[in-house]
This record gives structure tokens, C-alpha cells and sequence, in this order.
């Protein structure tokens, strides 16, 4: 079904934006606002399925340098401000998948609604945010600062974790992690995995030594963080987990292919007395039982290679619910490789796994634009931000000129050569097949005009209802005022 049941708009936004962080809400307000001068502004969505800020919600920033540090509240304070007062919805689902037929691309939403749209923009971050920035140093971790602040980040984290699992949540390259962690189990703590990887190892010698030394330490659970039930003042006591089908992976870094050669399964601590046997995991090709608790091993459905991989769209498993003492999520380790739970029509990635972007932040499919850490470039709250108003131009730019057949003025951010030929102002003339599409509530419906606006009529009918020059004077104004756009169908 479509996301706003505007059947006579032809499609339900210009521009769709994945991900309400830095990146996503610069790209949603630039596209949304454009300039201050006069200009036709794009209808924008934004989807995250989390309150938005992404790591702004999570501490400070610096923007420059030391001399140039906000907190990160007040910077997503203003960036509030501007989706307030531009009425860009935020809907607070969960992108599964994107696809494109025609001149459209179409988001399915987790609820199974379909969104369709000229342009998008993914602006995901390195992964999902799922967890509260309550929780932050009470009961969750995370890597940051430097290499050499590690050792003490985990150290605090272990101790927090008390008798209970110091629960790790990482990707392949964690496992640079094992010398440090090796070393807080020895002192008596437990550990445990959560790889958020859609691949196994098995039959890849490369990391097979990796996962054996994951698996000496505590259970390895193969599936994504979706959510947290905490005890008293916000520390973690139990997490959920979605599982992943195991599949075999198609690339393994570099990095990790190095790393797992050093580890003979001889250097590493014996198993845990409450570690799962070898045959408590599920028969391959069936679903695992649920398990309550971490002794009970390895989460998910279980593939044999060869075995045909479920489709997109298929049910979900239940979410696994799992004891923990507290979490330390490796950012270190989504910073080499990041992950992205979204299937369909993506664009192609880097060796590394991030989206490849030229200099207006474009990617290899035609309206499909990437800002901001997904895009591999450097993880600084500044370039978010100007990565993502520069994809909110190209992806309203895109969305423009498959609408009128034209570039639009962009002046005195961007000049083209021959732009004053023709005697052509910065609005473009709106076709009889256009649609007026109304942005936001702020338009009192005090004539017939702007109560017809409502109906999403095609600009060539109210032309014929209505006084010519009434209807060209309010439609100008509301242009002007940045409260009106225009659908166009077709290519």
C-alpha cells in the first residue's frame, strides 16, 4: 500500500531520506528548504525507525577543533528546529528494502507500507541506533577516543558488568579485540558475542580460527541489536536479538584475514564450564529453538552452503532475549566495515563495504545519493552535515529535472553557464499536468482556491475552476513562502 494513499500525486515524496542522523536531517532540511530566495522546494520524507540525532543525541561534538565544540544537543536542537518548522515528516519505521521501476524508487517499510519517490538519499551511519544515550557509560559502551583508550574502556565495562556477560557487539574486524578481552577473562568476567554479520565462517579457513577464538571466550550469537530491557537506573539486564539466517560470506577483510592467522586454537583460554557444546547448535537448514539464556549458543537459522538464501521479504525469526551484565558495542569495528540491513537496489560499495559517492555524493544508480558515514569518508559531525546538504542539492536537483525537464536555479549556491538566456526566472513554468502538493499545515483554507488544493487536483482542471490569474497569484505566494511544490508524472 502506499505510504500516503496519493493515488492523483503520482508518487508520495521528491525526495526520500534513510536515516535521521547529521547526515539524513541536513540532506531532509536542504532538499526541503533549498535557498532562502525564491525557489520550488522538493517534498521530503524521513525514515528512522529511532528518535532523531543519531550520535548527536549521545554526547558532544567538535566541529572544526577545540575552539569549535558544541554539545551535541544543541546542534540537534537547530536541526529539530528546521523539521519542525518545515513540517518534514518523520516516520519512525524501519527501511527493509529499496527498489526502482521506471523513474520511481520504492522503500518497503518493516509494516510491509511502500513508500515511492523521485530521489533518496541513505544516510544510515555505520549502523543501526537502537539504544537509548541513557544507558551511555551505565551498563553500555562503546569504542571511541583512540587504540590506546581501549584497554581501560573495556576494563570499566567488564567491572560493570559485575558476574554477568560483558555482552560484545561488533562485526569480523572485532577480533582485534581478542588479546584485550582474553586478558579480562582470565580475570574470572564473562564474554560473549553478538557479530552483527549476515555470513558464517564455516569452510573459510581464513576466519575459521577467528570464530574459534570468539567461541573459546563465551557463546557467539550471529544477529542484530533491536532492543534493551533495563533493570534499575537504565542499566542493561536483558537484550534483544533478531537472528540472522547464516550465510556464507563473500569477502572477509583483509584485515581479519591477517589477524585470524595468528591465533593457533591452542593459545586461547579453555572454554567456560556453561559454553555450548557443539551439538547444541540447531540441524542446519531449520530454525534454532529459542534460547533464554547465553549457555545456549549460537543464535539464528543455520544455512549449509549451497543452500538457497531466504528471500527479502521473508518472516522474520522471533527476537532471542539474552541475560546480559552490560554491552560494549566495538564502533571501531563498523568503522572498517560497516553494516546495513536494507536488500533491493543498492548502489555499488567499496572494497571495504561502504556506499561509493562522487563529489555530489551520487552513486552508481541515477537519483540514489549516500552522505555521511556510510559513505566510508572521514567520521566527523561536520562533514555529516555538509555531506548531507550537498546530497539534499544533487537529490533534489535529480528530482527537479525528472519532473521539468530542466536544471534548476541554484544561484548563489551553484551557477551554470547560460542560466540568464531565455529571460527564464529561478521558478519553472508549471505544467498543466502538474500537481499541487501542500507542505506542512500552516495554510488556512480561507478560499476556494486553497480549499481545491487539498484534492490534489491536476493544475490543468483547477485552471479551467478557477480564475487564472487568482490561482497563478496563490500559488506564487505559497512557493514563496515554501509551503507549496509541485508532483509531476512520468519520467
Amino acid at each position: 500500500m502506499s505510504g500516503r494513499g496519493t493515488e492523483r500525486a503520482y508518487y508520495d515524496a521528491d525526495v526520500l531520506v534513510i536515516g535521521g542522523g547529521p547526515a539524513g536531517l541536513a540532506a531532509a532540511i536542504r532538499a526541503r528548504w533549498v535557498k532562502g530566495y525564491r525557489a520550488l522546494v522538493s517534498s521530503v520524507a524521513l525514515f528512522d525507525p529511532s528518535p532523531p540525532g543519531g550520535l548527536l543525541r549521545w554526547g558532544g561534538c567538535v566541529l572544526s577543533g577545540p575552539s569549535w565544540s558544541e554539545p551535541g544537543s544543541l546542534v540537534l536542537d537547530r536541526l529539530a528546529a528546521d523539521l519542525d518548522r518545515f513540517s518534514i515528516p518523520l516516520i519512525r519505521r524501519e527501511v527493509v528494502s529499496i527498489d526502482r521501476r521506471d523513474a520511481l524508487f520504492s522503500l518497503t517499510l518493516d509494516d510491509r507500507t511502500v513508500w515511492t519517490g523521485r530521489s533518496v538519499v541513505l544516510a544510515t551511519g555505520f549502523r543501526p541506533m537502537r539504544l537509548s544515550p541513557s544507558s551511555f557509560h551505565n551498563g553500555v559502551w562503546m569504542t571511541y577516543k583512540g587504540n590506546d583508550f581501549l584497554p581501560s574502556l573495556l576494563d570499566a565495562a567488564a567491572k560493570q558488568a559485575g558476574d554477568g556477560d560483558l555482552l560484545i557487539v561488533g562485526r569480523w574486524a572485532s577480533s582485534e579485540l581478542l588479546p584485550f578481552l582474553f586478558s579480562i577473562r582470565r580475570q574470572g568476567k564473562k564474554v560473549s558475542f553478538l557479530l552483527e554479520e549476515e555470513t558464517c565462517s564455516e569452510g573459510h579457513s581464513e576466519v575459521s580460527s577467528a570464530l574459534r577464538a570468539f567461541e573459546a571466550l563465551g557463546p557467539v550469537y550471529f544477529g542484530r541489536l533491536i532492543g534493551l530491557e533495563t533493570a534499575a537506573k537504565g542499566h542493561p539486564r536483558r537484550v534483544l536479538i533478531e537472528p540472522f539466517p547464516r550465510r556464507m560470506p563473500r569477502e572477509v577483510d583483509a584485515r581479519t584475514k591477517r589477524r585470524a592467522s595468528q591465533w593457533p586454537s591452542a593459545a586461547c583460554p579453555a572454554p567456560r564450564p556453561d559454553s555450548a557444546p557443539e551439538d547444541a547448535e540447531a540441524p542446519r537448514g531449520r530454525p534454532a529453538e529459542h534460547a533464554s539464556r547465553p549457555a545456549e549458543g549460537r543464535l539464528g537459522l543455520s544455512w549449509r552452503q549451497g543452500d538457497e538464501t531466504p528471500p527479502p521479504h521473508a518472516a522474520p525469526s522471533p527476537p532471542w532475549s539474552i541475560e546480559v551484565g552490560a554491552i560494549f558495542i566495538d564502533y571501531r569495528a563498523f568503522e572498517i566495515s560497516p553494516y546495513l540491513n536494507i536488500r533491493g537496489k543498492l548502489p555499488k560499495r567499496d572494497r571495504r563495504g561502504f556506499i561509493a559517492v562522487d563529489a555530489s555524493m551520487g552513486t552508481s544508480i541515477p537519483g540514489f545519493f549516500a552522505a555521511g558515514d556510510i559513505t566510508g569518508r572521514y567520521a566527523s559531525t561536520l562533514s555529516a552535515l555538509g555531506d548531507g546538504v550537498v546530497a539534499g542539492f544533487s537529490a533534489h536537483r535529480h528530482a527537479f529535472r525528472m519532473k521539468f525537464g530542466e536544471e534548476p536555479r541554484l544561484f548563489a549556491y551553484r551557477a551554470d553557464a547560460g542560466e540568464l538566456q531565455g529571460n527564464r526566472g529561478d521558478l519553472p513554468k508549471l505544467p498543466d499536468a502538474g500537481v499541487p502538493i501542500v507542505l506542512g499545515d500552516r495554510i488556512e483554507r480561507t478560499t476556494a482556491v486553497l480549499r481545491a488544493l487539498d484534492d490534489r487536483t491536476p493544475l490543468a482542471e483547477l485552471r479551467a475552476r478557477f480564475d487564472p490569474q487568482e490561482l497563478d497569484s496563490t500559488l506564487e505566494r505559497l512557493i514563496e513562502r515554501k509551503d507549496l511544490t509541485i508532483h509531476v508524472e512520468g519520467p
